[in-house]
């Protein structure tokens, strides 16, 4: 399954999450200012106690997540991608299956929206939400897995209920939802 996920979000176009759904690294460094460690050449490093970790490189701001739950950004951009693709495919769900992917992209998205920094409201939530999965299906418009494919039978996997338990434990502990380490 890990690499059908990796290769969903590697076969088409790169279309991100709305502006609304990103993480201000530097109001998090500045959130934590006492708790911010500095190399040597001065980047900074932040390590929260819910096992995320904030480091500048070279190139600028990542966020990893160490904790048992991992990286809910990462989950966020396959719910939303396969969602989206939902919707201008016919990926063979049920009406039980598409009620979960709506149900787990909607706690996804206010999991987010609750634990980044800028904070985003319920309303701002959804608007940011709508936005992405509209790009995202107008950029998936006929391109659709193959019945069978393991890009579809992942899609199809990702709504299933026995996936209910890890999606509980991911967000079960609030903490910055960084997409690092993807799965």
């Amino acid at each position: 399954m890990k690499w059908a996920a990796i290769g969903l979000m590697c076969i088409w176009p790169a279309v991100g999450l709305a502006e609304g759904f990103r993480i201000d690294f530097e109001a998090v460094f500045a959130a934590h200012a006492d708790q911010v460690e500095r190399s040597d050449d001065g980047r900074r490093k932040l390590k929260t106690e819910s096992g995320v970790e904030i480091r500048e490189t070279g190139s600028g701001i990542v966020g990893l997540d160490w904790s048992e739950g991992g990286a809910v950004g990462c989950l966020m951009r396959i719910y939303t991608e396969v969602a989206a693709v939902a919707r201008v495919c016919d990926l063979g769900l049920e009406p039980a299956a598409e009620a979960r992917l709506q149900e787990r992209t909607q706690r996804l998205a206010a999991f987010f929206a609750a634990n980044t920094l800028p904070r985003m409201d319920p309303g701002d939530r959804d608007a940011a939400l709508e936005q992405t999965l509209t790009a995202l299906a107008a950029a998936r418009q006929g391109q659709c897995p193959d019945p069978g494919s393991e890009t579809q039978m992942f899609m199809v996997e990702m709504t299933s209920e026995d996936l209910d338990p890890v999606l509980d434990k991911a967000l079960a502990v609030p903490r910055l939802p960084v997409a690092n380490p993807c799965l």
